[in-house]
This record gives structure tokens, C-alpha cells and sequence, in this order.
């Protein structure tokens, strides 16, 4: 018997041939795919030297600023393994802050990892969705803005320009990435609806909250002082508006009802040709204008 759209399932389908890609049932699993492919960039497109001469400078930065940017490279560079090895290892284990949020999506995250977890029960799938949560939703979504607001504000200020325009960069990463995770996750529920109890959508908005409580402790450690207009109290109001966005996102009520502190985070998601907002310079991915983003 050929597949049909309405015989495939995102877990536990047999009857279907999961390498077939047509007939297409996810559609938005396609396009979040093409926007990952468009969101294309390389270090070598972004131009360091400014940065290098201001950090260098004596009197440029204040200390205040260098720990704000520290802690944001140390957090954000997981990736290059220099940096790695000498910044993000180290204080991954030195930086409570930083070790608690590690520690956190560790821990909510156990079952992914895990090789021989499986989605056979309701209760399996419930912890599927559960960690899916904490990883796309707690990590990407809330984790990283308070490090976004910090990083690009130097940009604002035309400061520190090539490590802003990667922040701009990873910001679309992180849009893109929460775009799927909760989109993932609604199909997942609807599929499985025996999973969305009261019970388990208590816990998942507590672990929403714990996570803003979280990311606004780290705020604190970046900013013991305000620096660049910014206080931890505002990052504060600004992680509570993006986990009432969250929440909305799986379909749970809002639970701070802020207004965003900083409105001008949209519209550097919202970019579509991107010359860049802050006016360094023009920075375009592949097919940048067909990019819409989540704030």
C-alpha cells in the first residue's frame, strides 16, 4: 500500500518508509530546513581588526566591559577550540552562573542522550517532549538572549563590531533553531495528546521559570554594575517577555506579561536583506530576504 500524508508520524511509525520524503507532511519541517541552509556564514566574513585595536587600547574598554564581554565569550564560544580549551572549559567549572545553567540543561536533557531511551509509552514520550523543552525552548531560547542583549548593545554603540556582527549571526542561528524545536514539539503533542497534562504542563512552565531565573543570575554576574545603559533588573524584564513568548509558542499561558524592554531585539531579528541595523556594515546571508525570524 503506497504512504499517505495522514500515516506518518514523527514517532513510532511503521508504516511508512521513513526514507521517503513525499508525499510531504511537515511542511514547516522543510522550511525550517531551507532557512537553515540560507543562514550561511564563515568567520572569515567578519572583519576583527576594530576589536582587536579596542581591546588592545588602554582606557577604551572599562573593566566592567571586559567582564561583561569575558563572560559572554566564555558562555557563547563553544565552538572554536582554542577559545574552548582556555575561556568556556574553565569556566564552565570556576563561574557558578555559567556551571548552573550547564548543570541544568544536563540534566533536563538526560533521556536524549541517553542510547537506550525509547519513545514506546505515553511516559517515554511525555520525557521526549519534556527534554525536547528544556533543550530547544530553555537552552536556545532563554539562555542565550541575556548574552544577545549584552553583546549587541556594544554594537549599537558601533564597539566592538566583528563580535557583535557574530552575535547578530547567532541570534539567527537561535531563531531558527527555536522556530523548529517548537514547532517539533506542537506536532509531537498533537500526535500524542494523552501526553499534554495539566501535571506536565505545571512542570514544564515551572522549568520555564527556573530557567529565567537562571539566565537572570548570569546577568547578574555580567553586570554586578550597569554598564553600556544596561542594568540586570531591565535583562531581567527582557527574559521574562521572552519566556512569555516562549510559553505561547507550545501553547501554555503567558505567566509575567512584561513588555520588551528593548524593542529594537526585534527588529534585528526581524531583518530580512540585512544591511546591518547598527550601520558597520552590509552583511547578507545566501537568500537572506526570503528569512523571517522569532523575536
Amino acid at each position: 500500500m503506497p504512504d499517505t500524508q495522514s500515516e506518518k508520524k514523527i514517532l513510532n511509525c511503521t508504516t511508512t518508509d521513513p526514507n521517503k520524503i513525499l508525499p510531504m507532511k511537515y511542511k514547516w519541517a522543510r522550511e525550517h530546513y531551507k532557512k537553515g541552509v540560507a543562514n550561511n556564514w564563515t568567520p572569515e566574513e567578519v572583519v576583527m581588526q576594530q576589536d582587536i585595536e579596542l581591546w588592545k587600547k588602554r582606557g577604551a574598554l572599562s573593566d566592567e566591559e571586559r567582564h561583561l564581554i569575558m563572560r559572554n565569550l566564555g558562555f557563547f564560544s563553544t565552538a572554536e577550540s582554542l577559545t574552548a580549551n582556555n575561556i568556556v572549559l574553565a569556566m564552565y567549572q570556576t563561574v557558578p552562573s555559567i556551571k548552573e545553567k550547564d548543570d541544568f540543561v544536563i540534566n533536563m536533557t538526560s533521556s536524549i542522550l541517553d542510547p537506550a531511551f525509547e519513545t514506546k509509552t505515553a511516559r517515554d514520550i511525555q520525557r521526549f517532549v519534556h527534554d525536547l523543552i528544556g533543550y530547544y525552548v530553555i537552552m536556545e531560547g532563554i539562555f542565550f538572549y541575556a548574552g544577545f542583549v549584552m553583546m549587541l548593545s556594544f554594537l549599537r554603540q558601533n564597539r566592538m563590531v566583528g563580535v557583535g556582527e557574530q552575535f547578530q549571526y547567532i541570534l539567527r542561528d537561535e531563531s531558527v533553531h527555536l522556530a523548529f524545536g517548537s514547532d517539533l514539539i506542537n506536532a509531537i503533542v498533537e500526535e500524542n495528546p494523552e501526553i499534554w497534562t495539566e501535571e506536565f504542563k505545571n512542570t514544564i512552565v515551572a522549568n520555564i521559570k527556573k530557567g529565567v531565573e537562571l539566565e537572570r543570575a548570569y546577568a547578574k554576574d555580567c553586570l554586578p554594575r550597569g554598564v553600556l545603559g544596561l542594568n540586570a533588573e531591565v535583562i531581567g524584564q527582557y527574559l521574562e517577555y521572552i519566556a512569555d513568548r516562549r510559553l505561547a509558542r507550545i501553547h501554555l499561558p503567558k505567566t509575567y506579561h512584561k513588555e520588551n524592554p528593548f524593542p529594537w531585539m526585534s527588529e534585528v531579528i526581524d531583518l530580512k536583506k540585512e544591511k546591518n541595523f547598527f550601520e558597520t556594515r552590509v552583511t547578507e546571508y545566501q537568500t537572506g530576504g526570503s528569512l523571517h525570524w522569532d523575536a
